[in-house]
């Protein structure tokens, strides 16, 4: 049952890392989350349209702090439609710090199989932080706790 937990878990972060976000610097840009591993933290922000303004909203009075620990955040609607990224971007501009994700479908399709396997209900408010290589280092439900991140990780 462990050996099975494991490879579930190792299948899930595999395809977490095949998932794409657009990267707006000089020009848009499509990479995996593998690509951006060795240089960013992620936060993945998923819920519903108010949880997720809320968590942009909370991250980016920490915007400087944010930045200095290399975390990038990606903000994904579980129901409806996708925010507009300009929404958000009117919270964070960074285009370092705000990914956008890009066929949410699937991003929703892999937030419904990670909260499955957690016993979370569908539909709930949830983060989930990785680290620089890519595996899941923290998740939970409700706001991620940014001072916790910046406290932990260093500049």
């Amino acid at each position: 049952a462990a050996r099975d937990r494991q490879i579930k878990r190792l299948q899930n972060e595999t395809t977490l890392s095949q998932l794409k976000v657009e990267i707006n610097l000089q020009r848009p840009r499509l990479v995996t989350l593998k690509q951006l591993q060795g240089f960013a933290r992620t936060v993945v922000v998923a819920g519903s349209e108010e949880y997720v303004v809320q968590a942009v909203q909370e991250a980016a009075a920490l915007l400087d702090q944010i930045k200095d620990r290399s975390i990038c955040i990606i903000p994904v609607v579980l129901r409806g439609s996708q925010l507009d990224q300009s929404t958000l971007s009117e919270l964070i501009s960074d285009p370092e710090v705000l990914l956008a994700p890009i066929l949410v479908d699937q991003w929703r399709a892999w937030m419904a199989d990670t909260m499955k396997e957690a016993g979370v209900d569908e539909g709930s408010n949830v983060y989930v932080g990785l680290r620089m290589d890519g595996r899941v280092r923290a998740s939970g439900k409700g706001l991620p706790p940014w001072k916790k991140f910046i406290a932990e990780l260093t500049p």
